[in-house]
C-alpha cells in the first residue's frame, strides 16, 4: 500500500506545480534547432573558415522554473547545444594552381549551457500568453570535432581549438500555448570561445539562435 501511495504521489507531483512560500514551482523540457556561427576579429579572421556559413545543430534539455510575481518568472536551464560554422575553398594544386574542388570544413562544438533567465508574462489568465526571456549564459564544452572533405576523401576528427567554457547573453520571446511553448532566441557570445596564443591573430565568438519548443509538466 505504501508503495502504491508514493507511485500516486509521484505521478500527480509530475502533474501539477508545487507553490512555496507564495512562489510556484514547475519545470519542463525543451528541444529545437541552433543555426549558429563565429564572430571573427584579428589579422587572419578570413583565413580560418573562407566562405563562411551557418552550421545548424540540436538544441535539447530541460528547465526549471519560479515564478516570484505575477507575471515574473525566474527560468533555470541545463540545455544541450551544439554550434559552430563550416566554410570551403578551392583546392590547390602541387603547382600552386587553383582547382575547382572544393575543400569544405566544418567545426561542431557540443555544449551544455546553463542560462539564468528572467522571464516576463505580457499578459495573465489566457490560454496564449506572450512573453521575453533573457539572462546570461555560461556554456561547458563536452567535446568538439573537426570535419573535412576534399573530392572523394573525408575525415572527421577529434580536436582542441576551443577554450572548455564560454559565456554571453541571451534573449527572446514567445508564446505559452496552456501547457506547450514555442520560443525564439538569440545567444550573443562574449568570451573568446577559440584557443590562441595571441588574441590580435583571430579571435572568435559564438553566436547563435535557437528556434524550438517545450512542454510544462
Amino acid at each position: 500500500m505504501d508503495n502504491r501511495l508514493l507511485l500516486i504521489f509521484i505521478i500527480l507531483s509530475t502533474m501539477i506545480p508545487i507553490k512555496l512560500f507564495g512562489m510556484e514551482f514547475g519545470y519542463g523540457v525543451k528541444a529545437g534547432i541552433s543555426i549558429s556561427n563565429f564572430s571573427e576579429s584579428g589579422q587572419i579572421k578570413d583565413l580560418l573558415l573562407p566562405n563562411k556559413t551557418s552550421l545548424k545543430g540540436l538544441t535539447i534539455g530541460p528547465f526549471f522554473s519560479v515564478k516570484t510575481m505575477e507575471r515574473l518568472v525566474v527560468q533555470l536551464e541545463a540545455i544541450y547545444t551544439r554550434k559552430g560554422a563550416k566554410g570551403w575553398e578551392y583546392g590547390i594544386g602541387n603547382g600552386g594552381d587553383i582547382l575547382n574542388d572544393k575543400l569544405h570544413q566544418e567545426y561542431n562544438i557540443d555544449y551544455l549551457e546553463f542560462p539564468i533567465l528572467a522571464k516576463l508574462l505580457l499578459v495573465k489568465e489566457k490560454n496564449v500568453k506572450p512573453y521575453l526571456i533573457a539572462g546570461p549564459v555560461i556554456s561547458i564544452k563536452l567535446k568538439e570535432h573537426y570535419k573535412q572533405k576534399y573530392q572523394s576523401t573525408s575525415a572527421n576528427n577529434s580536436s582542441d581549438n576551443f577554450e572548455t567554457t564560454d559565456y554571453g547573453l541571451m534573449a527572446g520571446g514567445g508564446l505559452e500555448l496552456n501547457d506547450f511553448l514555442v520560443e525564439v532566441r538569440i545567444n550573443y557570445g562574449l568570451g573568446r570561445a577559440n584557443k590562441t596564443v595571441n588574441e590580435d591573430w583571430l579571435k572568435l565568438k559564438n553566436r547563435s539562435i535557437s528556434i524550438g519548443g517545450g512542454y510544462h509538466f
